[in-house]
């Protein structure tokens, strides 16, 4: 999966935590994970993430900040 560049899991139950490893797809560049039941706060290593221009979580369960290596992007 390292050369994952696109991530669509819209609508699909998917329900805990990101994992922190899921940073570790450094090539990644959109990810949808909108309309889950995704829980906990977004890892601060998801500033790892240098490719990534498109990143959509919207109506899950998050909570916390937003870590601010996405806020410079």
């Amino acid at each position: 999966l390292v050369h994952l560049e696109l991530f669509h899991a819209e609508n699909n139950h998917l329900f805990g935590p990101i994992p922190a490893t899921f940073c570790n797809l450094t090539n990644i560049v959109d990810v949808s994970l909108s309309f889950n039941q995704i829980n906990g706060s977004i890892p601060k290593e998801i500033g790892k993430l240098i490719h990534l221009s498109n990143l959509s979580l919207r109506s899950n369960a998050l909570s916390g900040k937003i870590p601010s290596a996405l806020l410079q992007k």
